[in-house]
């Protein structure tokens, strides 16, 4: 049974580095890409490393593999957010079919 909980995992795990992947060339703009990357590969490697601790049935790899599951679950939305607010400062542009930037008050809908 543990055998296809790990091999769900690992599909689990490939699936979503595919979306992060797909997400990165696909995306239109960094703010985008950079979602696609933070959200997707986080879930990603995480599941991964839930497999991991299934594999192998011993304590210290457990602890391991949660201490890199947090930092990465802690620190992937921040480094997001922290790229994306400098990409912002240094004025990247926006995809053209943005229709609203509300940090800068500009609006392109059609009203």
């Amino acid at each position: 049974m543990t055998e296809y909980l790990i091999a769900a995992l690992l599909w689990i795990s490939g699936i979503f580095t595919l979306i992060a992947a797909i997400g990165l060339v696909r995306f239109p703009d960094v703010f985008l890409r950079m979602h696609a990357a933070t959200k997707a590969g986080a879930i990603g490697v995480i599941s991964s490393l839930m497999a991991l601790t299934l594999h192998f049935d011993d304590p210290a790899i457990r602890v391991r593999a949660l201490l890199v599951a947090l930092f990465l679950g802690i620190t992937a939305p921040i480094v997001g957010h922290v790229l994306s607010r400098a990409s912002l400062v240094a004025n990247v542009p926006l995809a053209k079919n943005t229709v609203c930037n509300e940090w800068d008050g500009t609006s392109h809908e059609e009203d």
